[in-house]
């Protein structure tokens, strides 16, 4: 971790933040091993009930023109909604100046028409109804203004326009709940050791206990109005559909454990029952959920 002492200016803070995801887009073992995790995650069936941008435009017979990627990083999403026919043309914001030269590069490329732009989300200024699409995947969770940025974003939408949002709504900085922690920990001592070895860690111990993230380890601005989200963005747009989810699961069955479903005696059998469980946790209101998948538009004036 690049952390020497907790930044104590919004200046450092942002320069810190920036060097921990070009430090992540940058390391390609950690790549290598998320792409196996996202695929042992589509051969679970972990994605089964979630909402679907591109469902949800066939079904509402919908044509996205010009879309908005925030916290694009390295592009992922804008280009895999353009290469799915979901929006034709897609601009891209970031504060990282080597994700967005890379996602540049290849967009270019992939002959994808694409534009990228550095803005700070806590200050930034969009233009007035330029989008009918604007996409906000797992970045709100690191912005601190989140009324300026609802209100921008809000400008920037044409009247009949969709916000998309997927992210983490959980405890701020990460501190769960009592209860949360205990229920976690409580399934974990009954997991096989095999399915709790981490293998992003470089050495593979089985994970034995979760526990709140220490604050000082966390990049500046990681989960810092997470809880907030949902309320702030309420007050300027209406949703129209949700998903919302992932009361314990994200806890045992974080990114680095999930191939191990899929190499374990059962892995699957247990997968679902620990996805059953955690349905039923939000369902039954034991725990709050942790991620939501927003559609909403702009409320009315």
């Amino acid at each position: 971790m690049f952390f020497r002492k907790r930044p104590s200016t919004y200046d450092e803070q942002l320069r810190d933040e920036c060097c921990h995801w070009e430090e992540r887009q940058t390391d390609a073992r950690l790549h290598d091993v998320i792409r196996q995790e996202q695929q042992a995650s589509n051969a679970l069936g972990y994605n089964t009930g979630h909402l679907s941008l591109n469902r949800f435009k066939e079904e509402n017979q919908l044509a996205f023109e010009r879309g908005l990627s925030l916290g694009c990083g390295e592009g992922r999403a804008e280009r895999h909604l353009i290469q799915t026919g979901v929006c034709a043309r897609f601009e891209g914001v970031d504060i990282a100046e080597e994700s967005l030269a890379r996602a540049e590069q290849i967009a270019r490329d992939d002959g994808l028409d694409i534009t990228y732009e550095r803005q700070d989300l806590n200050r930034c200024r969009l233009q007035a109804g330029r989008y009918d699409l604007v996409v906000a995947q797992n970045v709100l969770h690191h912005v601190t203004e989140l009324e300026h940025l609802a209100g921008e974003i809000r400008r920037s939408l044409l009247p009949d326009g969709i916000l998309w949002i997927y992210d983490y709504i959980g405890e701020a900085r990460m501190q769960y709940s009592d209860d949360r922690i205990r229920i976690a920990n409580d399934i974990l001592q009954m997991l096989p050791e095999d399915l709790r070895r981490n293998r992003l860690r470089k050495s593979q111990k089985p994970l034995k206990a979760i526990r709140r993230p220490k604050l000082e380890k966390l990049s500046p601005f990681e989960a810092i109005r997470s809880d907030e989200i949902v309320p702030v963005f309420s007050e300027h747009f209406e949703i129209i559909a949700k998903h919302e989810f992932n009361a314990i699961l994200q806890l045992l069955f974080r990114m680095g454990l999930r191939q191990n479903y899929l190499q374990t005696e059962n892995g699957k059998t247990i997968f679902d029952l620990i996805r059953y469980t955690d349905d039923l946790l939000i369902s039954r209101a034991v725990l709050e959920p942790l991620t939501g998948q927003y559609i909403m538009r702009p409320k009315a004036d």
